[in-house]
């Protein structure tokens, strides 16, 4: 599991995940172990161990929360400390990101009022070939433009 803060809240990832341990526990909890050579069992203890369903968590969450990650992993002794404070910390960063970024007041039309200036640049091209393509869109891509550049003096030695 990944968390997207594009397509759902904190709160949202935090409860999905908690569903999935809940039934990846409870599935391992049913398991039948009389044949289990170790690994099953493992996976049983794995399954009740508050710092694993911690450490998940907060691998499901984007590099760029590093800070936030370490910082809760410092100070959290267990996964309710650390999911509340996640929730915390998260909405908390979202919300101050949300009033620090200018809008666009030019008086233009209705369609470019509400657009957002800063750190909205995604570009398409380079999202296509399986990057991430953050910062700049597709018109300021280099990538394309020398990908675009290349294929032209080929297509002229052939």
């Amino acid at each position: 599991m990944h968390y997207d803060d594009c397509k759902v809240t904190i709160s949202d990832h935090v409860a999905a995940y908690e569903k999935t341990w809940n039934v990846f526990a409870g599935v391992i909890g049913r398991a039948d172990l009389v044949k289990d050579t170790g690994f099953g069992r493992g996976l049983l203890y794995f399954s009740k161990c508050e710092q694993a369903k911690t450490e998940f968590l907060l691998k499901s969450l984007p590099a760029y929360y590093a800070s936030t990650i370490e910082s809760i992993r410092s100070r959290e002794q267990t996964y309710d400390d650390a999911a509340r404070k996640i929730k915390e910390y998260i909405t908390a960063r979202q919300k101050g990101q949300q009033q620090q970024r200018p809008r666009d007041t030019s008086g233009g039309s209705a369609a470019n009022t509400n657009r957002i200036v800063l750190n909205d640049k995604k570009c398409t091209y380079c999202i296509g070939k399986g990057w991430q393509g953050l910062n700049h869109n597709e018109t300021e891509c280099y990538t394309k433009k020398r990908e675009t550049k290349a294929n032209v003096k080929r297509l002229k030695r052939d």
